[in-house]
């Protein structure tokens, strides 16, 4: 029974190693250097087209840095930044984002949020990420989202520049009007 117990373990480390041995803390201190000055506070302050980190499910962020490594997503900075990532740093920096409260964008459009949520509610989208938009596995989190970031993403799955893992959930992004998708945006955003 010991020998079993050794092996599981053994191959659980080799199989997962990022897993085992991920750090929040020194997640922390990684993001601080290489994600913060871009997904940090300016972030919330609505000056860029730059998504939220905080409250992002750890297997979306590692899915999110393997698809900017592999050239699945485009972005020069992001290639770059995840490219000096190991398999480590990322799942380190994983652990702290997911480990952080995300909460509403502040500033979004109540009017526009309001508008949003209707259009929200005829989307398919809280099948893969939640409920309450929480993101879930390898879903995202779109509660709390900038809504400047949400609605250029939904304008690039629209246009399939960027694609949606779900056709369905594709091809109803598809049938957005640019006024629903900014509204749509201001909804997520409004979020807790």
């Amino acid at each position: 029974m010991k020998n079993i117990a050794i092996a599981a373990t053994t191959c659980w480390l080799f199989a997962f190693p990022c897993v085992a041995f991920a750090d929040p803390a020194a997640g922390e201190e990684k993001a601080d250097k290489l994600c913060l000055v871009c997904h940090g506070a300016s972030v919330r302050e609505g000056r860029h087209y730059t998504p939220v980190l905080e409250g992002q499910p750890q297997a979306f962020f590692i899915a999110q840095i393997t698809a900017y490594t592999s050239g699945k997503r485009t972005g020069d900075t992001m290639r770059t930044m995840a490219g000096g990532l190991s398999a480590v740093d990322a799942q380190d920096i994983a652990d702290f984002f997911a480990s952080r409260q995300a909460g509403p964008y502040p500033g979004f459009d109540v009017a526009k949020a309001d508008a949003g949520m209707k259009a929200l509610a005829q989307l398919t989208c809280r099948s893969c990420h939640g409920s309450e938009y929480a993101g879930n596995g390898s879903a995202a989190r779109l509660a709390g989202q900038n809504p400047m970031y949400a609605a250029s993403e939904l304008r690039s799955m629209r246009s399939g520049k960027r694609l949606h893992p779900t056709s369905d959930g594709g091809d109803t992004i598809k049938t957005l009007t640019d006024d629903d998708i900014n509204n749509v945006a201001h909804a997520l955003a409004s979020l807790n």
